[in-house]
């Protein structure tokens, strides 16, 4: 029974991812549809326009989906090493297996995070950008960026 669990469990995450990667295929779609009917130029500067209106607040949730993620492995990890302390051989293989796991999908989150927050931050980078009155919150966007980054370095000195 607990097997059919999980493959129902299984199943239900793929059909999620699944869904997510198509409706960003559509949005991507519909995107490409309308640089084309408007022309790529004043498409693009829509696109721009609208992602530096959003780059604080996308800094603030990439931040904290790297904090929750670090920190919910830090705490599986936890639980990890203190099992490995007590198992016999083959349990801990598991348990060794299992910390890979955890570090490696830590890693690739934390990789992740560092190129979302690059592009998200590029996108302010324009003299025409900061000197126009829209720009009032980049200083903080770049507080966010280094204090993400000094998060995720934790989190892998730690690991």
């Amino acid at each position: 029974m607990k097997e059919k669990k999980s493959s129902y469990f299984t199943a239900t995450w793929k059909m999620l991812a699944a869904v997510i990667i198509g409706g960003i295929a559509g949005g991507v779609s519909v995107v490409i549809y309308e640089l084309m009917k408007k022309g790529i130029d004043a498409g693009i500067r829509t696109i721009n326009g609208t992602i530096q209106q959003y780059i604080f607040p996308a800094l603030i949730i990439i931040a904290v989906v790297t904090v929750v993620v670090g920190e919910y492995s830090l705490y599986r990890l936890k639980n990890v090493y203190k099992e490995m302390k007590d198992a016999d051989e083959d349990r801990f293989y598991e348990l060794d297996y299992e910390e890979e796991k955890w570090g490696a999908w830590t890693s690739g989150v934390n990789l992740v995070s560092q190129v979302a927050c690059i592009i998200i931050l590029s996108f302010g980078y324009s003299l025409k950008y900061i000197e126009s009155g829209k720009s009032r919150y980049f200083l903080f966007a770049c507080i966010i960026f280094i204090l993400c980054f000094s998060t995720i370095f934790i989190f892998l000195y730690v690991m």
